[in-house]
């Protein structure tokens, strides 16, 4: 662990300590992935308070010169909130002797304990045994730490550069993670997921549209569900958000938590795009791999499930929304608004949720409520607005 880790973790031990006999929360674990997550229980219940980089664009509950500072969801009491704002107070302190290359390291993949890969959920797949490799973007200054990572945890690396290649299908908003990591179980595995994606990518160099046969291979090598691949085929080119919008919408049942990746967070369970959020061979692989989490970090498993449901408003192109019941609320009307997007339509929605605390779906619009009335009234054709319950 690097110095500014021990000295962040310090930090926010000590915090927590010295909250505990007032608010009465304890410290779970702390995971060090594109935002630092520190999970916060008490009674049973958890959430996470993560840090991001004070210059990327999300909205937050704090900030300060280097940070911004959020939680997922919404602490179980109004104490909650208090340790948040003890930790920031300590975070201004801290953060004024450290330049912006000292806390860098903070948002680096970690190892896990005792030199293990990092804790990643796609790397946790392939250790439990759920897919025989996965991929990763990374920047080529993570190279070093993350091969002996992975051999210390039993898993073989094989790394592509390929700025050229991923220029088309940037999504992350990490400019410079431009190497792509397969990860497998064995290098044979590793090496098939990496060489069917280097057809790809010598196909598309070539100014050619990478074949199905291939997409076919790198799915496979990869172990996505086969009816997922060929739900991907047609739509492959547009982009992801679209291509989550089309498989909503091919979804007659209810939509399963454990398949959301349209929540307005990083991490989601699933790493393929999958043909429907009902899909079956999709939700075991969901189902197994939360229970692998689970094993090894209980309290932030629950609280990545609990964030992965709730109402999910989800525009065609521009962005989504999740509308989680409040804390504590009795009455499943009243909604806690998580959004990230851009656009005309998206900021419409915006204003109008951030006054409510009820939404009415029927026929193609969308009534805003707030204490039982409408205070706005929004278009929701079927085929640009999704509005489904993740459950």
């Amino acid at each position: 662990m690097t110095s500014v880790r021990q000295s962040f973790e310090a930090l926010v031990a000590d915090v927590v300590a010295a909250s505990r006999p007032r608010c009465g929360y304890g410290l779970g674990a702390i995971a060090y992935r594109h935002a630092v997550e520190i999970t916060l229980e008490k009674g049973g219940a958890a959430f996470v308070v993560w840090l991001r980089r004070a210059e990327e664009d999300t909205r937050s509950y704090r900030r300060t010169a280097r940070f911004k500072v959020g939680h997922t969801p919404d602490p179980p009491d109004p104490l909650g909130y208090a340790v948040i704002d003890a930790l920031c107070a300590r975070l201004e302190a801290w953060e004024r002797a450290l330049s912006a290359a000292a806390v860098a390291p903070l948002f680096e993949a970690p190892a896990a304990p005792g030199g293990g890969v990092p804790l990643t959920l796609e790397w946790l797949a392939v250790q439990a045994g759920l897919k025989p490799a996965c991929r990763n973007l990374v920047r080529p200054a993570q190279l070093d730490a993350l091969v002996p990572a992975a051999a210390a945890g039993g898993l073989h690396l094989e790394h592509t550069e390929a700025r050229a290649f991923l220029t088309g299908f940037r999504t992350l908003g990490v400019d410079d993670a431009t190497t792509i990591v397969h990860a497998g179980a064995s290098r044979a595995a590793a090496l098939r997921a990496a060489d069917a994606e280097r057809a790809m990518i010598d196909t598309c160099a070539q100014g050619a549209r990478a074949s199905d046969a291939q997409v076919r291979a790198l799915g496979a090598a990869l172990g996505y569900p086969d009816c997922c691949v060929e739900a991907f085929l047609p739509v492959r080119d547009l982009s992801n958000a679209e291509i989550r919008f089309h498989a909503l919408q091919r979804t007659a049942g209810p939509a399963a938590r454990l398949l959301n990746d349209t929540a307005v967070d990083e991490q989601s369970l699933v790493s393929h795009c999958v043909c429907r959020y009902d899909c079956a061979p999709s939700l075991r692989y969901a189902a197994a791999l939360c229970d692998a989490f689970a094993r090894g970090a209980p309290a932030a498993a629950a609280a990545l499930r609990d964030r992965l449901g709730g109402l999910m408003v989800v525009l065609r192109s521009g962005g989504a929304f999740r509308l989680a019941l409040a804390a504590g609320a009795a009455d499943p009307a009243r909604l806690t608004l998580v959004d990230a997007g851009s656009g005309a339509r998206f900021e419409a929605w915006r204003a109008a949720l951030e006054a409510a605390d009820g939404l009415e779906a029927r026929a193609g619009q969308a009534r805003i409520l707030r204490g039982g009335r409408e205070v706005a009234r929004l278009d929701a054709p079927p085929g640009e607005v999704q509005i489904r319950l993740f459950s």
